[in-house]
């Protein structure tokens, strides 16, 4: 039963009506929520004990300022998930599967709040070492294959017969190598009919569907999909927009001739190994192998029964602080001013393809068809999504909303239709700070639209499974800015600025990409007009290039680019280039970068304090450009390049945990230079830093409290000696004790 508590908290400010008073009342785990919130007043607070609260959170036009906060030291749970009864109604059949009828459709399974697995095929799951690698966890269509028609080979080696170089995944993408040990059964190995499963088709290069098999015989190396597509559940749109694709030649080409095409199998007949699980919906059947040793009735399954555990329409003024989700999410539609801060997403998304839904999955979602236009200002504040199929969150025309400190990881396996790790296409206005994004499917990372700022993310091991794709990527729009970004470690492109694709759509205008680094990854992509480009480093990567090519909208009349370092500069990546007729003065183009900087290779891309890049840039004329803030610098002028040499602070992205992280030089790094500052991303809201450093880690000594900078200098370090080192972060009301970590120098 929920209590109303007797302690009155008073507002400081009068309403028109005279004086208000707000109220707090606890809840715990049964309670309804959504009960509360609709009896409560403006200004009361909902204070949830710790728990797991199973009945969905539904409202509909509630106006606040309202809260439902969490108590403190306590985590409650919104749960999408259900017990499955433990009965002796299990049966074990052949190949140790076992089966149930359950009343209830679910389509996920849980064992004491960890993820099992769907049966597919490969024979490759979420956290396998190897699983973020497509030539890993998918097979590959030959060129023989076609739109309709699969037929199976195992992904191509890192190296030819000749040693040189294979990539199968696009000139402008860098294939991983496969173990030799995996990935190695073929179609007709399996020995099984994967006719009734469905196929996860990626055919259209940075676009994937599902379709059902219609024939495949046991032993054979091909099988047939019915190119209909009409039970996508995205309508005809859909469906045109798939035979547009898989039929157009250039895509063809790609997909089969140039070797992009790749597929896995999800189905009954793929169920084979430990901790696999498939449902069937028509005789409500689920089948499982559980972990050897064990049977179902000893194991405390779960089964996800719910997508949305907070489902707002039409609500404003609501703040959710401390409010976990564990596998479900959040949806809001036509919603304004809606704070979710602090919150933990455990597998909040999942594919209900077994259930007979081959489109999208339904994901993590703000969105507005009343209201559009209007400035929604919805806030996701400090929060950490992972182990989830489908994208993380889609914001569709909203405007002003912000998104900030956010932690995604192991994302999107099945990358279904144009899968966006962040979905920002339809918005405007958006600002998106400090994303650590890491272990992705989906090849365009993150994807925005008019007048937002990417800012502070850091990207790596991202975009997977599918062909083409970058990191940040934005098509036709007009003032968008990405800065003091990191992209690196993968093989798409670093980042992007697309250009509307071609005529007859309208080219982008007046971005500004600045202040970031990309190293181990894809070129930087500029197309459009009227953009800024300055102040970015590029370490082993392609280069820089400004596309010049009307077809794809490739311009740059008035382009400008300054103060970049990077390998090379191109106006095209093949072929003869034609001159820039833009701006371009005060960059550094050259083989080798790394000479002119601190030490790139443990992350310090600072210049070094007799390089060319010191006070060697120019301050250019931002009044045309600027959208957000005037870009910082120290000394005469800007250097060349992301850093400033003797800068008191060094800027590190990404996600802010409530301790330090991101050590540079990284942890376990063996060959760091012997004048190296240690540096770090501080903890979340952390006011000092305590640093502790020696050659022993059990035997640390405080060397320094840092207040205002996150650079410590070290006493002399001796060539070949192993050092360790920690920071503890300290806030207004606690401390955190952060990790040790190495380093050896070179």
């Amino acid at each position: 039963m929920k209590t109303r508590q007797t302690i009155i908290t008073l507002l400081t400010s009068l309403l028109i009506y005279g004086s208000a008073v707000a109220a707090e009342t606890v809840l715990s785990p049964g309670d309804n929520v959504a009960a509360a919130l609709r009896d409560a007043q403006s200004g009361d607070v909902i204070a949830l004990k710790g728990g797991y609260y199973s009945v969905p959170i539904s409202l509909s036009g509630i106006r606040g300022p309202l809260t439902v906060r969490a108590i403190d030291g306590e985590r409650p749970v919104l749960d999408g998930t259900i017990p499955l009864p433990i009965s002796n109604d299990w049966k074990e059949g052949e190949g140790g599967i076992w089966s149930v009828r359950l009343s209830q459709d679910v389509w996920q399974l849980f064992d004491d709040r960890e993820m099992l697995q769907t049966a597919r095929w490969p024979d490759y799951f979420i956290g396998d070492e190897h699983f973020w690698n497509q030539k890993c966890s998918y097979r590959k269509m030959t060129s023989e294959s076609s739109f309709g028609t699969v037929i199976d080979e195992r992904p191509l080696s890192g190296v030819n017969e000749q040693g040189k170089s294979q990539q199968d995944e696009g000139a402008l993408s860098q294939g991983k190598t496969i173990p030799d040990d995996v990935n190695i059964q073929t179609l007709a190995d399996t020995g099984v009919s994967m006719q009734g499963a469905i196929a996860i088709l990626n055919i259209g290069s940075w676009q994937t569907w599902a379709q059902t098999i219609d024939s495949h015989v046991a032993g054979s190396n091909s099988f047939t999909y019915s190119t209909a597509f009409t039970d996508q559940g995205e309508g005809r749109h859909w469906s045109r927009g798939i035979q547009a694709t898989a039929k157009d030649p250039a895509m063809i080409k790609k997909n089969y001739k140039l070797g992009q095409a790749h597929y896995m199998i999800e189905g009954l007949a793929c169920l084979n190994c430990p901790g696999e699980y498939w449902y069937e919906q028509e005789t409500k059947t689920l089948y499982f192998i559980p972990p050897v040793g064990k049977t179902p009735s000893e194991m405390n399954l779960r089964g996800k029964v719910q997508t949305y555990m907070l489902d707002m329409k039409e609500c404003s003024e609501l703040t959710f602080d401390g409010i976990d989700f564990f596998g479900a999410t959040f949806v809001g539609r036509d919603c304004k001013k809606i704070m979710i801060t602090n919150a933990r997403f455990d597998y909040p998304s999942w594919s209900r393809r077994m259930l007979g839904e081959l489109g999208r999955v339904p994901n993590s979602r703000f969105y507005t068809r009343k209201i559009k236009g209007q400035p929604t200002q919805n806030q996701l504040i400090n929060c950490v999504f992972h182990t989830f199929d489908g994208s993380a969150l889609r914001l569709e025309h909203e405007k002003g909303d912000v998104v900030d400190n956010i932690l995604i990881h192991d994302a999107d396996y099945s990358c279904i239709g144009r899968a966006l790790t962040i979905d920002l296409e339809k918005s405007s206005d958006i600002v998106l700070g400090r994303a650590t994004i890491y272990n992705t499917g989906s090849g365009q990372c993150v994807k925005v639209g008019t007048h937002t700022r990417i800012t502070q993310g850091h990207f790596w091991d991202i975009c997977a499974f599918q062909s083409d794709g970058t990191a940040i990527q934005v098509g036709e729009f007009e003032r968008v800015e990405f800065d003091h970004n990191w992209s690196h470690d993968h093989g798409k492109l670093s980042y992007r600025f697309d250009g509307g694709g071609g005529p007859p759509s309208n080219p982008s205008l007046n971005g500004t990409m600045h202040h970031n680094v990309g190293w181990d990854c894809g070129q930087m992509q500029i197309k459009g007009d009227q953009q800024l480009i300055s102040n970015n480093t590029l370490w082993r990567t392609p280069g820089l290039c400004t596309l010049l090519w009307e077809r794809m909208n490739g311009f740059h009349f008035e382009t400008v680019v300054v103060n970049n370092l990077a390998p090379r500069y191109m106006t095209r990546w093949w072929g003869k280039e034609p001159p820039f007729p833009g701006i371009k003065h005060d960059n550094l183009f050259e083989s080798d970068i790394g000479q002119y900087l601190r030490d790139p290779a443990n992350w310090d891309f600072r210049p070094k304090k007799d390089s060319p890049l010191v006070d060697a840039g120019t301050l250019t004329d931002m009044n045309k450009f600027k959208y957000y803030e005037e870009p910082h610098f120290v000394g005469k002028s800007p250097d060349i390049g992301a850093y400033e040499f003797d800068d008191q602070n060094y800027w590190i992205p990404g996600f802010r945990y409530p301790h330090a992280s991101t050590p540079v030089p990284p942890n376990g790094a063996v060959a760091v230079q012997q004048d190296a500052d240690l540096m770090f991303l501080g903890g979340y809201e952390a006011v000092q830093h305590h640093v502790w450093f020696g050659s022993s880690p059990d035997k640390l000594t405080q060397m320094k409290v840092l207040t205002d900078t996150n650079i410590f200098s070290p006493p002399s370090l001796v060539l070949g000696k192993k050092y360790f080192w920690r920071v503890d972060a300290v806030s207004q009301n606690e401390s955190h004790k952060g990790s040790v970590w190495s380093f050896t120098v070179k």
